[in-house]
């Protein structure tokens, strides 16, 4: 993961649970749980 070490410091210094990610996962993550998407037509490819 490329997060700055301030970014790790910070995480370790707060109470409670921060998970760092990068633009990498946070691209994935949005592929596949779709947040703020709505889907209004789909077309099926043969």
């Amino acid at each position: 993961m490329s997060c700055p070490p301030t970014a790790h410091e910070f995480a370790k210094s707060i109470d409670g649970w921060l998970v760092l990610i990068d633009g990498e996962q946070l691209v994935e993550l949005m592929i596949d749980n779709d947040p703020g998407v709505t889907t209004h037509d789909s077309y099926e490819i043969k």
